[in-house]
């Protein structure tokens, strides 16, 4: 069972040795170095971490709603409308799709079911279903942490007494990067146990609208094998029988774009992460979440993706993912929790770590007595990445470089190293401020 991502560590931190100008170092100390490069498109604004990440209570297009920001993202949370996260932006660039008609209403239950788009909580069971009161009802919601390391907020759902539910939404937004942590959280309120699967489902959509549908919105889902039934680690669910792709080379993964055939797929996904490419222009969006193959899945599926068209015209994706189905005692919790970031990253996304989504996986390639990082990524918090060599004892070769990294651009490595007596090529990352974010990683440098 994968941890929790409520802390940033730089897991595979390899794939954070991009730079965005800012390298020093010493002439006689690491050798010749080629300049850092940004490629592909830089985000149209200037991006500054803020001190603090902070939350408040705001006014949204006519809703009462629960705002988190730390000048990198802003999310808006509307507990009004199902306790949905309606806007998760970088700078002022939406990852998500909300209805605009359908700003500063309220379900009440008693028509067809209202759909306001953004992040919604889902619920699957094996023997009871959940009401529109709670996934579309009326919630409340407070601001728990004002400002800090991190920002809170919190919303609860009404309850549901014929299906003996209650729903909590935690948000943490953490400063100096994109981390949005969103903690889905059931109890039991009836007198019997039942089985409960939670997730969420967010609502994407295409930039441009184009005409035929161009698939410019595209999804990247790793996929297992193994599955009897889905030995391929997808399948279809309706309409379009060949709306996931597989993308060729590395590990397994499966591509969903909308092309104006409308469809659903089933992933089987235990790699615990999903990235949605806005591919005009290069901004990504990854949810990561825990994975536990020890137990079921309704349909044996951990992601779900929808393709089709939204009102408007425009073409996009709904993706879903969630947690195992668990047995949930009378009065007893369960929680499934899962990790979102932003950054620019052009697609195919081959790889996520914490702290970044890979475009190209950092390669390490010998040249005479040099050493060459290539790759291209795009991170996830604003800081430094530091790049130390290593002798055989462990002790440095030279200065280490200082990269500056931020999310707002897309980053491309083609730099030099003189290998010279190295052995190791060691990495960390610190915020701007100099705090460490995470554990070193080695690579060989032989």
């Amino acid at each position: 069972m994968r941890a929790g991502y409520g802390r940033l560590l730089v897991l595979g931190v390899a794939a954070l040795v991009a730079g965005c100008g800012g390298a020093t170092q010493s002439p006689a100390s690491l050798g010749t170095q080629t300049e850092p490069r940004i490629s592909g498109q830089t985000f149209s604004q200037e991006l500054a971490a803020a001190p603090e990440a902070e939350a408040a209570e705001v006014d949204y297009h006519g809703w009462q709603a629960l705002q988190l920001s730390n000048g990198l993202v802003t999310v808006i949370a509307v507990p009004a409308a199902g306790g949905r996260i309606l806007s998760y932006k970088l700078g002022e660039a939406e990852c998500l799709r909300a209805e605009a008609t359908l700003y500063g209403k309220t379900d009440d239950g008693k028509g067809e079911a209202l759909d306001f788009g953004g992040d919604r909580p889902q619920l699957s069971s094996g023997d009871r279903e959940a009401t529109a009161l709670v996934l579309n009802g009326k919630w409340t919601g407070s601001v728990t942490t004002a400002r800090g390391i991190l920002a809170e907020v919190k919303m609860v759902s009404p309850e549901d007494q014929a299906a003996g539910v209650q729903l909590t939404r935690t948000l943490r937004l953490y400063a100096g990067t994109t981390h949005l942590q969103v903690a889905e959280s059931l109890r039991n309120t009836g007198d019997k146990p039942a089985k409960w699967s939670l997730g969420s489902a967010s609502a994407v959509q295409s930039v441009t609208g184009s005409k035929p549908p161009s698939g410019e919105v595209q999804a990247y889902i790793p996929a297992a094998t193994g599955l009897s039934a889905h030995p391929e680690g997808f399948w279809s669910l309706s309409g379009d029988k060949d709306l996931a792709q597989v993308l060729p080379g590395g590990e397994r993964q499966v591509q969903v774009a909308y092309q104006g055939k409308a469809g659903a797929v089933a992933v089987r996904n235990t790699a615990g992460w999903l990235a949605v490419t806005d591919t005009v222009n290069q901004r990504t969006y990854v949810r990561r979440f825990q994975v536990n193959e020890l137990h079921d899945y309704p349909g044996g599926a951990m992601v779900e993706v929808v393709a089709g068209e939204y009102a408007g015209g425009r073409g996009g994706l709904k993706l879903l993912s969630r947690g195992p189905l668990q047995e949930v005692a009378p009065g007893r919790q369960v929680t499934f929790v899962q990790d979102w970031f932003a950054t620019m990253a052009p697609g195919p996304i081959r790889g996520v770590t914490d702290l970044a989504a890979l475009t190209q996986p950092l390669e390490l390639k010998p040249e005479s007595d040099k050493l060459r990082l290539q790759g291209k990524l795009g991170v996830f918090a604003a800081g430094n990445l530091l790049i130390t060599l290593l002798d055989a004892s462990g002790q440095s070769v030279g200065t280490p470089i200082s990269l500056a990294v931020t999310p707002s651009k897309v980053l491309e490595v083609n730099q030099e190293l003189r290998a010279s007596g190295a052995s190791t090529v060691r990495l960390a990352m610190e915020s701007e401020r100099g705090t460490p974010l995470g554990q070193v990683v080695e690579l060989p440098a032989q």
